[in-house]
Protein backbone atom coordinates (compact mmCIF):
# COMPACT_ATOMS: atom_id res chain seq x y z
CA UNK A 1 0.00 0.00 0.00
CA UNK A 2 1.41 3.42 -1.16
CA UNK A 3 1.42 6.32 0.80
CA UNK A 4 -1.72 8.19 -1.06
CA UNK A 5 -3.76 4.85 -0.66
CA UNK A 6 -2.98 4.76 2.99
CA UNK A 7 -3.85 8.50 3.42
CA UNK A 8 -7.28 8.05 2.00
CA UNK A 9 -7.62 5.03 3.69
CA UNK A 10 -7.25 6.62 7.25
CA UNK A 11 -9.15 9.47 6.52
CA UNK A 12 -12.42 7.35 5.51
CA UNK A 13 -12.03 5.30 8.67
CA UNK A 14 -11.87 9.23 10.78
CA UNK A 15 -15.04 9.73 8.97
CA UNK A 16 -16.95 6.72 9.74
CA UNK A 17 -15.98 7.35 13.28
CA UNK A 18 -17.77 10.75 13.16
CA UNK A 19 -20.43 9.31 12.04
CA UNK A 20 -20.92 7.18 14.95
CA UNK A 21 -19.71 9.59 17.27
CA UNK A 22 -22.09 10.93 20.23
CA UNK A 23 -22.70 14.67 20.73
CA UNK A 24 -24.43 17.02 23.39
CA UNK A 25 -26.90 15.30 26.23
CA UNK A 26 -28.34 11.81 25.34
CA UNK A 27 -31.67 12.91 26.71
CA UNK A 28 -31.71 15.76 24.12
CA UNK A 29 -32.52 18.27 27.24
CA UNK A 30 -31.56 21.22 27.73
CA UNK A 31 -31.50 21.91 31.25
CA UNK A 32 -31.39 25.28 32.80
CA UNK A 33 -29.74 26.62 36.62
CA UNK A 34 -32.88 26.73 37.65
CA UNK A 35 -34.52 23.34 37.17
CA UNK A 36 -32.81 22.43 40.27
CA UNK A 37 -33.91 25.18 42.26
CA UNK A 38 -36.59 24.34 45.52
CA UNK A 39 -39.86 25.48 46.37
CA UNK A 40 -38.90 27.53 48.70
CA UNK A 41 -35.44 28.89 46.83
CA UNK A 42 -38.41 30.09 44.50
CA UNK A 43 -40.00 31.77 46.34
CA UNK A 44 -36.69 33.97 47.49
CA UNK A 45 -35.67 34.48 43.56
CA UNK A 46 -39.09 36.04 43.18
CA UNK A 47 -39.32 38.05 45.84
CA UNK A 48 -42.11 38.94 48.69
CA UNK A 49 -45.70 39.33 47.48
CA UNK A 50 -47.28 41.29 49.84
CA UNK A 51 -51.34 41.58 50.21
CA UNK A 52 -54.47 43.34 52.19
CA UNK A 53 -57.79 42.36 53.49
CA UNK A 54 -59.78 44.79 53.17
CA UNK A 55 -61.47 43.31 56.19
CA UNK A 56 -58.51 43.30 58.33
CA UNK A 57 -56.27 46.01 59.82
CA UNK A 58 -52.49 46.11 58.64
CA UNK A 59 -49.33 47.94 59.61
CA UNK A 60 -48.66 50.84 58.06
CA UNK A 61 -44.92 49.29 56.75
CA UNK A 62 -47.09 46.86 54.41
CA UNK A 63 -49.31 49.68 53.53
CA UNK A 64 -46.67 51.32 51.88
CA UNK A 65 -45.38 48.95 50.04
CA UNK A 66 -48.69 47.68 48.33
CA UNK A 67 -49.66 49.38 44.65
CA UNK A 68 -51.43 52.74 44.67
CA UNK A 69 -54.69 51.42 43.71
CA UNK A 70 -54.76 48.85 46.58
CA UNK A 71 -54.15 51.71 49.14
CA UNK A 72 -56.84 53.73 47.77
CA UNK A 73 -59.33 50.77 47.48
CA UNK A 74 -58.26 50.17 52.05
CA UNK A 75 -58.88 53.70 52.83
CA UNK A 76 -61.52 54.37 50.93
CA UNK A 77 -63.18 51.32 52.03
CA UNK A 78 -62.64 52.06 55.88
CA UNK A 79 -63.76 55.62 55.15
CA UNK A 80 -67.51 54.35 53.74
CA UNK A 81 -67.93 51.37 56.11
CA UNK A 82 -66.45 52.42 59.42
CA UNK A 83 -66.20 56.55 58.73
CA UNK A 84 -62.86 56.59 59.31
CA UNK A 85 -60.77 59.80 59.70
CA UNK A 86 -57.17 60.81 59.62
CA UNK A 87 -57.11 60.15 63.44
CA UNK A 88 -58.67 56.74 63.49
CA UNK A 89 -56.68 55.65 60.49
CA UNK A 90 -52.87 57.03 62.67
CA UNK A 91 -54.47 54.57 65.66
CA UNK A 92 -54.23 51.67 63.42
CA UNK A 93 -50.98 52.56 61.92
CA UNK A 94 -49.26 53.57 64.63
CA UNK A 95 -48.75 56.75 62.85
CA UNK A 96 -49.52 60.44 63.73
CA UNK A 97 -52.52 61.71 61.30
CA UNK A 98 -50.55 64.53 59.94
CA UNK A 99 -48.16 61.42 58.27
CA UNK A 100 -51.71 59.77 56.73
CA UNK A 101 -52.13 63.17 55.42
CA UNK A 102 -48.73 64.06 53.91
CA UNK A 103 -48.64 60.28 52.56
CA UNK A 104 -51.99 60.77 50.85
CA UNK A 105 -50.99 64.09 49.03
CA UNK A 106 -47.68 63.33 48.07
CA UNK A 107 -48.74 60.11 46.40
CA UNK A 108 -51.78 61.42 45.21
CA UNK A 109 -54.20 59.52 46.62
CA UNK A 110 -57.93 59.55 46.00
CA UNK A 111 -58.72 59.77 49.27
CA UNK A 112 -60.49 62.86 50.63
CA UNK A 113 -62.01 62.70 54.53
CA UNK A 114 -65.22 64.40 54.58
CA UNK A 115 -64.94 67.56 56.96
CA UNK A 116 -66.65 67.60 60.72
CA UNK A 117 -67.29 64.12 60.23
CA UNK A 118 -67.15 61.39 63.04
CA UNK A 119 -68.29 57.70 63.58
CA UNK A 120 -71.32 57.02 64.66
CA UNK A 121 -71.68 54.42 67.53
CA UNK A 122 -72.75 51.71 65.44
CA UNK A 123 -69.74 52.49 63.33
CA UNK A 124 -67.32 53.37 66.80
CA UNK A 125 -68.07 49.55 68.12
CA UNK A 126 -67.55 47.64 64.61
CA UNK A 127 -64.00 50.05 64.20
CA UNK A 128 -62.96 48.85 67.70
CA UNK A 129 -64.11 44.97 66.81
CA UNK A 130 -61.80 45.89 63.62
CA UNK A 131 -58.77 46.96 65.15
CA UNK A 132 -59.13 43.85 67.45
CA UNK A 133 -59.39 41.40 64.68
CA UNK A 134 -62.79 40.36 65.14
CA UNK A 135 -64.81 38.94 62.78
CA UNK A 136 -68.47 41.12 62.84
CA UNK A 137 -71.03 42.47 60.44
CA UNK A 138 -70.05 45.77 59.25
CA UNK A 139 -71.87 48.43 59.32
CA UNK A 140 -74.09 49.74 56.76
CA UNK A 141 -72.07 52.72 54.70
CA UNK A 142 -73.19 55.80 55.61
CA UNK A 143 -73.25 57.82 52.26
CA UNK A 144 -71.40 61.28 53.15
CA UNK A 145 -73.08 64.71 51.30
CA UNK A 146 -70.89 67.61 51.04
CA UNK A 147 -72.65 70.95 52.36
CA UNK A 148 -73.67 72.31 48.84
CA UNK A 149 -75.38 69.48 47.87
CA UNK A 150 -78.10 69.33 50.89
CA UNK A 151 -81.49 70.23 50.05
CA UNK A 152 -84.53 71.52 51.97
CA UNK A 153 -87.74 69.69 52.06
CA UNK A 154 -89.04 72.10 49.78
CA UNK A 155 -86.94 71.36 47.35
CA UNK A 156 -84.96 74.68 46.95
CA UNK A 157 -81.62 74.62 46.35
CA UNK A 158 -79.15 75.73 49.48
CA UNK A 159 -76.44 77.49 48.90
CA UNK A 160 -73.85 78.32 51.71
CA UNK A 161 -73.32 82.08 52.71
CA UNK A 162 -71.73 82.15 55.39
CA UNK A 163 -68.62 80.08 57.44
CA UNK A 164 -67.05 80.54 60.33
CA UNK A 165 -63.76 78.63 61.55
CA UNK A 166 -62.19 78.58 64.44
CA UNK A 167 -57.83 77.36 65.21
CA UNK A 168 -56.00 77.73 68.48
CA UNK A 169 -52.74 76.82 68.69
CA UNK A 170 -49.50 77.92 66.68
CA UNK A 171 -50.99 79.81 63.55
CA UNK A 172 -50.66 77.49 60.47
CA UNK A 173 -51.38 79.92 57.06
CA UNK A 174 -51.50 76.45 55.36
CA UNK A 175 -53.56 74.98 57.12
CA UNK A 176 -55.97 77.54 57.13
CA UNK A 177 -55.77 77.93 53.61
CA UNK A 178 -56.37 74.54 52.97
CA UNK A 179 -59.54 74.21 54.96
CA UNK A 180 -60.91 77.09 53.39
CA UNK A 181 -60.38 75.52 50.75
CA UNK A 182 -61.41 72.25 50.92
CA UNK A 183 -64.82 73.68 52.84
CA UNK A 184 -65.66 76.07 50.02
CA UNK A 185 -63.72 75.06 47.01
CA UNK A 186 -61.67 76.37 44.38
CA UNK A 187 -63.84 78.35 41.96
CA UNK A 188 -65.85 80.35 45.60
CA UNK A 189 -66.16 83.72 44.95
CA UNK A 190 -66.89 85.90 48.13
CA UNK A 191 -65.53 88.33 50.85
CA UNK A 192 -62.88 87.30 53.45
CA UNK A 193 -62.14 88.40 56.43
CA UNK A 194 -59.32 87.16 59.21
CA UNK A 195 -59.63 88.36 62.63
CA UNK A 196 -56.77 87.13 65.07
CA UNK A 197 -57.06 87.33 68.96
CA UNK A 198 -53.47 86.62 69.81
CA UNK A 199 -52.64 84.70 73.15
CA UNK A 200 -50.55 87.00 75.91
Amino acid sequence: MDDFTYDCWQKKQLAQQARHRKRGSKSRKCSLPSDSLTKKQWKERNGKTLSINLNQPTSWEIFKEVSKPTQEEYLNHLLAVYGANATSLAAMFHVQPLTIRRFIQANGLAVKFPVGHSMNAEQREAWCSFLKGEVKPAPTPVKLMEPHALTPEKNEIMSMKKVSLSFSGKINADMIANSLLQILGENAVGEVEITCQLCS
